[in-house]
């Protein structure tokens, strides 16, 4: 928010090459993370969540989902520390190291899913 005061200030008193500038400024305090989730056979794992966790209070911050190609994507992902996870029905769930992001640069994280077996009921369903 302070860059953003701070840029429409500029704004005010400055010609349209300082508006370039700040907005550059502003756009550069970003990051990308992208990645692939995929089984133990190497085959992409279609809609597997990917959750983005601030590192320091361990609250999820954003999801986004696997394409058909196993890949997921965040964008303009602000300067900070996370980890993320990577979770689907049937699977283990698989958490990255944590990480800062420090640069407007693109970070990539593959994730391989190992199978769970199904919980065992101590009673049988009947219908």
């Amino acid at each position: 928010m302070i860059a953003l005061k701070t840029c429409s200030v500029l704004i005010l008193n400055c010609d349209i090459d300082c508006i370039d500038m700040c907005i550059n400024i502003v756009s550069a305090q970003t990051a990308n993370i992208t990645g692939s989730v995929k089984d133990e056979q190497k085959q992409p794992l279609v809609y597997a969540n990917v959750i983005l966790y601030d590192n320091e209070t361990k609250k999820p911050l954003f999801a986004v989902t696997t394409n058909e190609e196993g890949i997921y994507t965040f964008t303009e992902v602000d300067f900070g520390n996370y980890y993320l996870d990577a979770t689907l029905l049937g699977f283990k769930t698989k958490s990255s190291e944590p990480f800062e992001l420090t640069s407007s640069e693109t970070r990539s994280f593959d994730f391989t899913l190992e199978e769970d077996q199904p919980a065992k009921f101590p009673f049988a369903f009947q219908g």
